[in-house]
């Protein structure tokens, strides 16, 4: 064998031994147990949580006060229905263990999980620290659901860690905890997680720009179907990988349980048939043409069978289907070998890829059935094969690329005819930039009549004075007074610049105006709060997950003879008395903000003034202009002393 085809194997031997062996760790549980107090959780973590667990069929026990003692002592991960004697698949159970901390274990402390069927909650010290789905005691109390979890808790103290397992599972036809759990400091965790995630996308990226490729050199050469056959393996394999391991897909498309696992069959199903045609088509003369129909049959067939039946059915038939994906790779395997030994050209370089791809696939069968303890090497040896593939069909068009005189002068003449096309859509967009500046112009104006006039102002306040610059020619900084003619005053400062942030203003200006009824001088406060819930609602923020995180910094102002009442959201009131400027900061929260509460109140600041004193709203616009050699913002420093 030569260098070229004894590197992957290589590759190969040692992804199998590491994804089997993924940690040096020589301690495990023992009777429920894990003495971890001389680790040094920073240097030495994370730890691999396998060993003897304490397990409760048909038990959710308290997780505040497990009682290990009562348990039965199995070893973990392992699924329920494998063991010795085995209990059925469908039911709910308890897990539990002790671990023992020490000095070495930071306050903060992070958990991963991975592959439990099919719902579970995870309590540590009687906290609710992770969960995947809602575990219930039959199938209507049951909602399934499959996600890898990465949590932080705060040990603080704790020198020990009652870590409490409920899973349940009335959808899967395993229950139970496949893959090892871990424990480390959060970075470590953290750090596991994006390395799981960085790979999944890298081989998703990966198989999409091949796939790509390769139907942008069918677009241009449709009489060889061979690139699009190969287009659509390498997309078959890359929404397969969406759907495993981390499965990206979910974080994207929050698919329902059941859904989802129809979905992962298919995906499945597609990808021996997939492999199968694109040799086919690759080496006629060694493939068996009923072959094709064969197999198509069985995909047509288990995919209905899937799609139209109860996930229960997909489930159940998915042993069968191995059956037939064994044989596909057989027949592949078979193809490839004949080809190799009639010397067909890029023969060798398909059976290694070929081979590889086998051999990976039958790993992570036997990992699928749980008769062995690893994780999933299919994308290992899918990148193997892939790049293989991408290598010897690229080849071809390499070679088969003729006439460059022919192609360089079509280059010139296209070229000519992109910089004509350049220039005549550069005039295009000088003409659109000059219809949008002249439309934004127009806007403006309307804006402007929103914002009380210098003579409004004047019957209010007979002593004041406006700057207002904005960057663009409208934004996001706006004043407002109340209808009715109070002296009340408002500085607003929305999120953005330019257009984004004048419709925002104008939002905020117009829930202002219409709720100024409800605004009691004596506690504008309670006006404030009323008009955040609204902004968020209207900005639709309030939901669990987080919106787009826009909002306004605003400072209200209610002025009485000798005193005022001021509300600052995310904004301050500044104040000259007898020379001295001082600030008087509001809330540390603005209003419509998604990190902002729905029910967070916001209080009053109460001030008695004299004649002379002057007060001044303001924007952030001036404290963070930067200038100065430095280049530094203005700072609040320098603005007081401004004042002053």
């Amino acid at each position: 064998m030569n260098k070229a085809a004894f590197i992957p194997l290589c590759c190969l031997i040692f992804s199998l031994f590491s994804a089997c062996h993924p940690t040096q760790q020589n301690f495990f549980a023992k009777d429920g147990i894990l003495d971890a107090s001389e680790i040094d959780l920073s240097t030495e973590g994370p730890i691999i949580l396998d060993g003897e667990w304490k397990f409760y069929w048909q038990d959710f026990i308290d997780p505040a006060l497990p009682e290990n003692e009562n348990g039965l002592t199995v070893w973990q991960p392992g699924l329920w229905n494998k063991m010795d004697p085995p209990y059925p698949a469908r039911g709910y159970a308890s897990y539990s263990l002790k671990v023992k901390t020490g000095p070495g274990w930071p306050e903060v402390i992070a958990i991963r999980t991975h592959e439990i069927s099919s719902a579970f909650k995870l309590y540590i010290n009687g906290d609710l620290v992770s969960q995947s789905g809602d575990p219930g005691t039959d199938d209507e109390s049951t909602s399934a659901w499959i996600l890898p979890q990465t949590n932080v808790y705060i040990k603080g103290e704790a020198e020990t860690l009652n870590i409490v397992m409920h899973i349940a599972n009335f959808h899967d036809r395993e229950g139970g905890r496949r893959r090892a759990m871990m424990i480390g400091t959060s970075d470590q965790i953290m750090d596991i997680k994006h390395r799981s995630l960085a790979s999944d996308s890298l081989l998703i990226g990966a198989l999409l720009l091949i796939a790509l490729y390769h139907a942008i050199l069918y677009a241009y050469r449709r009489k060889e179907n061979l690139p699009l056959f190969f287009a659509l393996v390498c997309l078959a394999f890359a929404l397969r990988t969406a759907f495993d391991n981390e499965r990206i897909i979910l974080l994207l498309i929050p698919f329902s349980f059941d859904v989802y696992g129809k979905l992962w069959f298919i995906t499945y199903f597609i990808m021996g048939p997939g492999v199968q045609f694109f040799l086919q088509g690759l080496f006629p003369q060694e493939a068996f043409k009923p072959a094709s129909f064969i197999s198509l049959f069985f995909l047509t067939v288990f995919s209905l069978a899937t799609l139209i039946l109860p996930l229960e059915v997909g489930i159940a038939i998915l042993p069968y289907y191995h059956l037939v994906t064994l044989a596909i790779m057989l027949y592949t395997l078979r193809i490839v070998l004949a080809a190799a030994l009639r010397r067909r050209p890029g023969s060798l370089t398909f059976t290694i890829g070929v081979s590889i791809l086998i051999i990976t696939g039958i790993h992570d069968l036997l990992y699928t059935e749980g008769l062995i303890q690893s994780v999933y090497l299919t994308p290992s040896g899918l990148l193997f094969f892939v790049f293989s593939q991408a290598f010897f069909i690229a080849s071809n068009y390499a070679r088969s690329l003729t006439n460059i005189q022919h192609l360089s002068a079509q280059l010139a003449a296209y070229s000519s005819k992109l910089e004509s096309t350049v220039k005549e859509r550069t005039e295009i967009l000088r003409q659109k930039k000059e219809e949008i500046t002249h439309d934004i112009s127009s806007a403006r104006k309307v804006i402007d009549a929103s914002i009380p006039s210098q003579e409004q102002l004047a019957v209010i306040f007979p002593r004041h004075f406006i700057l207002n610059q904005p960057k663009d020619i409208v934004g996001g900084d706006f004043i407002w007074i109340d209808p009715k003619g109070r002296p009340i005053i408002a500085l607003g400062d929305c999120t953005g610049h330019g257009v984004p942030g004048a419709l925002l203003s104008m939002l905020v200006m117009t829930v202002l105006s219409q709720e100024a009824h409800l605004l009691d001088p004596e506690n504008p406060a309670h006006f404030v709060s009323h008009v955040h819930k609204i902004i968020r609602h209207s900005l639709h923020q309030s939901g669990k997950s987080r919106g787009n995180d826009d909002g306004v910094d605003l400072c209200l102002v209610c002025f009485e003879k000798n005193r005022i009442r001021a509300v600052g959201a995310h904004a301050g009131l500044y104040l000259v008395s007898k020379g001295k400027a001082s600030v008087l900061n509001g809330d540390r929260k603005g209003l419509g903000y998604w990190r902002t509460p729905d029910d967070f109140n916001f209080s009053n600041m109460e001030i008695n003034i004299q004649e002379d004193d002057c007060l001044y709203l303001l924007s952030d616009g001036l404290k963070d202009q930067n200038g100065g050699n430095r280049n530094l913002p203005f700072g609040n420093r320098r603005l007081l002393l401004l004042l002053e």
